[in-house]
C-alpha cells in the first residue's frame, strides 16, 4: 500500500494473529492507520497494532466485542474480513465438523462482521469492507472442496447494492 494515506482512520482487521491478516494489519499500520486486530489467539508478542481476542465464527461474542469497540471509538473506515480456515480432504472424506467449521468462518465470520458493522457505516455514510477470498472458490482444487465452497460463499454475502450506493465500498 505504498503511497495511500490511512492517517486518521481506523481499520479493523479479522484473522490478525497469522497469515494474510496479519499482513494486511502491518500494511494497514504502516500505512498511519489505527488497526484493531482481531484472532482467536494471539502469540507472545509485541503487535504494533490493538488486539482483541475474538471467534469470528461466534456471533454472540462477535456482537459483544464489536457493539464495546462501537462505543468506545466510534469511527470504523475499513473492514477487513481476513479470518480463513482450510480443512484438507476430499468432500466424502471430510468431517461434518470440519465441513461446518469452515462454513462457520469463511462465511458466517464475514456475515457475524457485516451485521454488525452495516449500522455503523450507514450512520458514517461510508466506509469500505474488504473480503478475503480465493481463485480457489471458481477453481476446483483437489481435497479442498469445503474451503473453495465456503470462499465461494463468502463471495455472495458481502454487501447489497442498496449498502453500496449508500457510500460503502465492498471488495473481494
Amino acid at each position: 500500500m505504498a503511497g495511500i494515506d490511512f492517517s486518521d482512520q481506523t481499520v479493523w482487521v479479522t484473522g490478525a494473529g497469522k497469515g494474510i491478516g496479519y499482513a494486511t494489519a502491518l500494511a494497514f499500520v504502516d500505512a498511519g492507520a489505527r488497526v484493531i486486530g482481531f484472532d482467536r489467539e494471539f502469540m507472545p508478542a509485541d503487535y504494533p497494532f490493538t488486539t482483541e481476542v475474538m471467534d469470528v465464527a461466534d456471533a454472540a461474542q462477535v456482537a459483544q466485542v464489536c457493539q464495546r469497540i462501537l462505543h468506545n471509538t466510534p469511527r470504523l473506515d475499513v473492514l477487513v474480513n481476513a479470518a480463513g480456515i482450510l480443512r484438507m480432504g476430499a468432500t466424502d472424506a471430510l468431517s461434518v465438523d470440519d465441513w461446518q467449521q469452515t462454513f462457520a468462518v469463511n462465511v458466517g465470520g464475514a456475515f457475524n462482521l457485516f451485521s454488525q458493522t452495516m449500522a455503523q457505516f450507514r450512520r458514517q455514510r461510508g466506509g469500505a469492507i474488504v473480503t478475503v477470498a480465493s481463485d480457489a472458490a471458481h477453481t476446483p482444487r483437489i481435497g479442498m472442496s469445503a474451503y473453495g465452497a465456503s470462499k465461494s460463499g463468502a463471495e455472495k454475502s458481502g454487501p447489497d447494492r442498496r449498502a453500496r450506493a449508500g457510500g460503502l465500498r465492498g471488495t473481494l
